[in-house]
């Protein structure tokens, strides 16, 4: 707390009689109240040092905020990623239930075989020939048959 100076006679005017110590005593009033002033100067020194620190500290946690809200933002961009992949694990669980929908191997070894045993290209020429024959051979029924009958 701040004290209230104390009053000191004033200096007698004039002739330098009695005057040595009023000036001494005032003087050495004048150096404590320095030294209570170089007390609280320094203080609010050191209050200011210690401001500076805290700012440079809020300062830090600031620009640590802003790189978390850039990773939140990166985050929000993953997010967003994995809802993607969600619709695509919809849709591998989809094909998996196709496949697990096809026929066996066994199955696919029956069917090999029906194939093979369909007829080949040259197998469906001779059908084919045999049955133009058959219909030219019906449309001519009536000069075939004295031929073949003879009648």
């Amino acid at each position: 707390m701040a004290q209230k100076p104390i009053r000191l006679p004033s200096l007698k005017s004039g002739d330098s009689s009695g005057t040595f110590e009023s000036m001494e005593r005032r003087v050495a009033f004048l150096e404590k109240s320095f030294e209570r002033m170089d007390a609280k100067l320094d203080g609010l020194a050191d209050s200011f040092q210690a401001l500076n620190s805290n700012v440079s500290f809020i300062k830090g946690r600031t620009e640590d905020l802003s790189y978390m809200t850039s990773k939140l933002d990166d985050l929000s961009f993953v997010r967003k990623k994995m809802e993607d992949l969600s619709g695509l694990r919809e849709d591998i669980s989809y094909l998996k239930g196709r496949i697990e929908n096809l026929p066996s191997p066994e199955s696919f070894g029956e069917l090999r075989g029906r194939v093979n045993s369909l007829p080949t290209t040259a197998k469906l020429a001779s059908l084919l020939s045999i049955a133009v024959g058959a219909i030219a051979f019906l449309n001519n029924w009536h000069a075939v048959r004295p031929f073949i009958l003879g009648f």
